[in-house]
């Protein structure tokens, strides 16, 4: 299997930073590239409405968003391994399947969060609808806590 490029979808939480952690120490042995994605869901909740984000309030939260990647991608990931920041508006697992397919990545690396019960029922979990429906290899990362040491 060739590795050049990996996607890893970024919620900004220490487990999608433990996934990019991952992803990097896979990128510096394969010598690939990453891709930090952060999708922003087109509609939010406005009291109990559920309403679609306006295109100036899209705009806001990718200016913030790209201000949070700064702050989120430690220096080290970044002197070492070449990583493009995207930022999408959609469905979670939908824009995340469909920039993997757009970019032609290799592997994506995901964290998941542990969902079960009614939440997970209810919610659904993006890593599980990504899984199951990738063109491409998934790998998830599941505890934040996890230390990864490629050891060849």
């Amino acid at each position: 299997m060739q590795v050049k490029s990996i996607m890893v979808p970024i919620d900004f939480t220490e487990n999608s930073r433990s996934a990019l952690r991952f992803a990097s120490e896979l990128a510096k042995r394969f010598d690939a590239t990453i891709s930090a994605v952060h999708v922003i869901p087109d509609e939010e909740v406005a009291g109990v409405y559920i309403q679609k984000r306006t295109p100036q309030r899209i705009k806001e939260i990718q200016k913030e968003v790209e201000e949070e990647f700064k702050k989120f991608i430690p220096e080290d990931i970044e002197s070492s391994v070449q990583v493009q920041r995207l930022v999408r508006v959609g469905e979670p697992y939908v824009e995340i399947l469909r920039q993997a397919k757009e970019s032609a990545v290799d592997l994506i690396v995901m964290s998941t969060h542990g969902r079960s019960g009614i939440s997970h029922t209810l919610l659904g979990s993006v890593a599980e609808k990504v899984v199951r429906k990738a063109s491409c290899p998934v790998l998830t990362v599941k505890h934040s806590d996890f230390q990864f040491e490629m050891i060849l």
